[in-house]
């Protein structure tokens, strides 16, 4: 798997796509990487991935979004953009 669009398609939430396709990587890799697959994305999916929390900091766990607020606030601004492959 190479696009995070196929398992989108599928109905993988986006939070659980990205993880399968990059890991817990940083979000400025997170956000190089879905820009360069979009060609461009919506600047509230950029702020979405820098303020999702995936756990990589220890003792800042609860901060940032969680999975759930992430998939509720990009799903909706990603889904035209998967669509039109």
């Amino acid at each position: 798997m190479n696009s995070v669009r196929d398992p989108m398609l599928a109905g993988v939430k986006p939070s659980e796509a990205l993880r399968q396709l990059y890991g817990d990587t940083s979000s400025s890799v997170l956000i190089t990487k879905v820009d360069d697959e979009f060609n461009g994305i919506p600047s509230p999916v950029l702020i979405a991935i820098a303020s999702w929390n995936r756990r990589r900091i220890p003792g800042r766990e609860g901060m940032g979004l969680s999975d759930a607020q992430f998939d509720e606030a990009v799903t909706p601004l990603l889904a035209p953009l998967i669509e039109s492959r």
